[in-house]
């Protein structure tokens, strides 16, 4: 059996652990045999009772900021122990078993899901104003980085460790320079696999929905077909409640967000 560590950061107020209960809840829709889970809490708050196979992990460096909050998730999935590492954000929930998928889209790569609204570099500089990257284009794609899929391996490794390095440059989000930045940035001169949107569903009506035999499909707008959706992402009551949606896809979005 190909074995599997979920990986989570968290701090700051309760809110965020509130929103980590839930997510490491909806981890019951799968065969916990096959998986394991890695929290880094930042600001060691974390009180909950779950029969996975959890790992709490602190650190001894203090983060003055949210900017610099992220980067860890780049130090923490390099401690990984078993075949496939999955990164989540912590206001995500998994909606179905995709563990055989993964295995057959991922191979040996790096797989991520392209962003919904920025697609390519050239788009990024569009919206922010910004020629800091005046090497990338519309060749190269922009990704989100809520959640992301990759084989344990030494390149797989060496990106983690490119963008962990590459956040020293600092953040600055009205300038665009943030997580997903560098991410996208790293992973332009890097072999990576392209996923489906369904694996990162934003449950706004920016991304589709449509239920088929009782199960909730999701995509990208430029994807060509719908698959299954793995994890919803959002912190909304918007997101979380669908109101986007109408009908048996907005119930099917409320049971997923309440596992």
């Amino acid at each position: 059996m190909i074995t599997y560590t979920f990986f989570y950061v968290v701090g700051g107020d309760d809110r965020y652990y509130q929103q980590l209960y839930r997510s490491l809840r909806s981890l019951k829709r799968l065969d916990s045999r096959s998986f394991k889970v890695k929290i880094l809490d930042i600001s060691k708050q974390y009180n909950f009772n779950s029969e996975l196979n959890i790992q709490i992990l602190n650190l001894e460096e203090k983060v003055n900021s949210k900017e610099q909050f992220w980067k860890y998730k780049y130090l923490l999935t390099q401690n990984i122990d078993t075949d496939i590492g999955i990164y989540l954000d912590c206001d995500t929930v998994i909606c179905y078993d995709r563990f055989k998928d993964i295995e057959n889209f991922l191979g040996q790569g790096f797989g991520v899901i392209p962003h919904f609204y920025i697609k390519n570099f050239e788009d990024f500089k569009n919206v922010f104003n910004n020629n800091k990257f005046s090497n990338l284009n519309r060749e190269n794609s922009f990704f989100t980085c809520g959640v992301f899929i990759y084989r344990n391996n030494k390149d797989n490794i060496k990106i983690l460790k490119d963008i962990f390095e590459m956040h020293s440059m600092g953040m600055d989000q009205s300038q665009g320079l943030y997580d997903e930045t560098y991410l996208s940035c790293v992973l332009s001169s890097k072999t990576h696999v392209k996923l489906n949107g369904s694996f990162n569903h934003c449950s706004a009506n920016y991304m589709p929905l449509e239920i088929e035999n009782g199960i909730l499909l999701g995509k990208n707008n430029f994807d060509e077909h719908f698959e299954p959706v793995f994890a919803l992402h959002g912190s909304s009551d918007r997101q979380t409640n669908g109101e986007d949606f109408t009908g048996d896809v907005k119930l099917k979005i409320q049971n997923f967000w309440n596992p």
